[in-house]
């Protein structure tokens, strides 16, 4: 029996980061969410938030994911997981776009691509009925980044992978769009670009200096574009792709 949502209950996947933080604050302050169900390693111990620190990739945390569709019925899920190569202080630098380990390119690709994959099995094994999906991607899954973002030299480059998978996050999106909608939900992507999350100030100011704008996108725009799409209920939004990155791929 296909199951319905209740409009008020949000699943989220890794959102104990910075911007789920933000995000997830704010919706439970305006009342715009009752309850929420956070999949992370981290906890964000706040009120009316569960988390979980079960892994969906592994057994129990699948079984998990499974049964809070069933039992609880989250009518939204967002998936704030993703596995980024950012310029934070601390950043490593690559001097060239392959040069990454095996293993970072395997987690890149579980954690940006197999879990929602993962999570759209979990739907439609069960026909869990009326949800929203919303999924994280990038402006970097369509266009490579410019070439002196990383550096004056033009010598420090993202690493591939980052933007193969999250073109691949754009495919699911396309396939989740229709077998969706055949149990009335819907799923869209958000694609970013530059994001002020603390970001090394000699990048921003390149960002800056790049972006039509001359800024970085905002977490009050995170979380306004993300409310838009996926805790409103527009019902004719499916298979959508939106770009917030302050107009950089157009520059």
């Amino acid at each position: 029996m296909m199951q319905d949502g209740n409009n008020l209950k949000l699943l989220t996947i890794g959102g104990s980061g910075k911007i789920g933080k933000f995000c997830i604050q704010k919706w439970l302050e305006k009342g715009e969410i009752e309850r929420v169900w956070n999949f992370d390693i981290n906890k964000l111990d706040k009120k009316k938030v569960i988390d979980i620190q079960h892994n969906i990739l592994e057994k129990k945390g699948y079984e998990c994911l499974s049964r809070i569709l069933i039992e609880e019925k989250p009518s939204k899920i967002i998936i704030f997981a993703g596995y980024d190569f950012p310029r934070s202080k601390e950043a490593k630098s690559y001097f060239s776009p392959y040069a990454i380990k095996m293993n970072e390119s395997i987690k890149s690709w579980e954690i940006n691509c197999m879990l929602p994959l993962l999570v759209l099995q979990c739907i439609h094994e069960n026909k869990y009925k009326g949800i929203t999906l919303t999924l994280i991607g990038s402006i970097y899954g369509e266009r490579l980044p410019k070439v002196n973002l990383y550096s004056d030299e033009e010598n420090i480059y993202k690493p591939v992978v980052y933007g193969m998978c999250k073109s691949a996050l754009e495919y699911l999106n396309k396939q989740a769009s229709i077998t969706m909608a055949k149990i009335e939900g819907k799923s869209n992507i958000v694609r970013f670009g530059g994001i002020d999350i603390g970001i090394d100030e000699k990048f921003k100011k390149r960002y800056e200096h790049l972006s039509p704008t001359k800024k970085m996108v905002s977490l009050n725009s995170v979380y306004k574009t993300l409310t838009f799409i996926g805790i409103k209920n527009i019902s004719d939004m499916n298979g959508a792709v939106i770009d917030v990155d302050s107009g950089m791929r157009h520059s």
